[in-house]
């Protein structure tokens, strides 16, 4: 996309492997009181599908009528974001998250007077990057996300090689100095 990079920039770029995530948006008929904003899903077994969830209405201090949890399925493989496109699979995927909600709802309290009223699932439009040992320590990541021509600015969790909010804030700190420097 971005003409005349650096062989070695493009070379690095070339090194990141990212892996596709679906996102399910879950609407619930009933408010649900949580005193945090993010949980980890462990264990569960094959039907744990979802690895992250968060509280989509936390900042409003438990005054939702309603409450949200946006739950984060990663596809883990090569080629499983090839997956995501064949004939079925967004019901597949769908079907896959609604199974997985009462054992989530259960877990915080709150099965089974409030069940789910919507959900959507939607594939991220952003890859994340797979974090792999050595690509911050040999400059991969870095080379990678170098401003070319001095005027286009790679700004995101990739310049970490870790999807994580705290490097995609780092990424913004950096950038937005970057660009500062060059329009003063």
């Amino acid at each position: 996309i971005v003409e005349g990079l650096p062989q070695d920039q493009l070379d690095a770029m070339a090194a990141l492997d990212y892996r596709a995530f679906l996102v399910a948006n879950v609407l619930l008929d009933k408010p649900l009181p949580l005193d945090r904003y993010e949980l980890l899903l462990t264990g569960g077994g094959p039907k744990a599908l979802a690895s992250e969830l968060v509280v989509g209405h936390w900042a409003q201090g438990g005054a939702a009528a309603k409450a949200v949890l946006t739950l984060y399925r990663g596809m883990p493989v090569d080629g499983a974001r090839g997956k995501l496109s064949q004939s079925g699979a967004f019901t597949r995927y769908r079907d896959e998250f609604v199974g997985q909600l009462p054992g989530i709802l259960k877990a915080l309290g709150a099965e089974p007077r409030v069940q789910p009223a919507q959900v959507r699932v939607t594939r991220w439009g952003h890859p994340v990057v797979l974090a792999a040992p050595g690509l911050i320590a040999t400059g991969t990541v870095q080379r990678a996300a170098t401003p070319a021509g001095g005027r286009i600015f790679f700004c995101n969790q990739d310049d970490w090689a870790l999807p994580a909010i705290e490097t995609c804030l780092t990424s913004a700190l950096r950038v937005a100095r970057q660009i500062k420097a060059v329009v003063a």
